[in-house]
């Protein structure tokens, strides 16, 4: 198991050295792996003496660094923003739906958790940045079908291969409501289609469905 100072650089550095692996075992890189990382990252970890100096030099680079345009965090987790502003310091946040917040950091210069997911903007002292608040986990077939052991099951669809009357031999959105509509009528739960977003219709070598010129838009044939 890593010694506590070569934890401490290897945190400091920025590595994740624990981790539950796909079948739920606890997990931590060992600590031959570390200091041969660590090295390679420009942190010499080769003994005692090699660690305090590259946490030193560590702590140096952090005190020299400017706040970043944007900082992450996961859902429910605080942030600690001690390398940025102190203790108590008031923050005000703009949040992604419109809506304002004001908070304050506590007592270590974290903020508290509680903000939604997606990306805000946080206002501090005269600093401004954008925060990135990330879901603690993907959303789940449990959470869609509300059940802990859910037994789903659904149907896929290219939508310009449906086809209904007067479509032209192009399938739309009306043909795809018809789909939708009869799958559900047999106890589907899902629908997975082909992108219906808009196309490079200038630029023909990216006309695909699969490299839309933008996610914000639909494409106009489909409706």
């Amino acid at each position: 198991m890593p010694d506590l100072p070569l934890l401490q650089l290897a945190e400091r550095a920025g590595l994740a050295v624990d981790w539950v692996d796909a079948n739920g075992r606890p997990q931590r890189v060992s600590e031959p792996v570390l200091r041969r990382v660590l090295a390679g990252l420009g942190h010499p970890a080769a003994d005692d003496t090699a660690i305090a100096n590259s946490l030193k030099a560590l702590e140096k680079a952090h005190d020299a660094r400017h706040l970043p345009p944007l900082l992450t965090v996961d859902q429910y987790q605080p942030l600690d923003l001690a390398l940025y502003f102190a203790a108590h310091s008031r923050c005000e946040a703009q949040l992604e739906d419109g809506s304002r917040q004001t908070l304050q950091l506590d007592g270590a210069a974290a903020l508290p958790a509680g903000l939604p997911v997606g990306y805000h903007q946080l206002h501090i002292d005269a600093s401004a940045f954008t925060l990135a608040v990330a879901p603690a986990r993907c959303y789940s077939l449990a959470d869609a079908l509300d059940t802990p052991h859910p037994r789903g099951w659904g149907v896929s669809a290219q939508v310009y291969s449906l086809r209904r009357p007067g479509d032209g031999g192009f399938g739309d959105c009306l043909a795809l409501e018809a789909l939708a509509r009869s799958a559900a009528e047999r106890g589907a739960d899902a629908l997975a289609i082909s992108p219906l977003h808009a196309m490079f219709t200038r630029n023909h070598p990216s006309y695909s469905p699969y490299s839309p010129s933008s996610r914000l838009f639909f494409n106009s044939l489909y409706a």
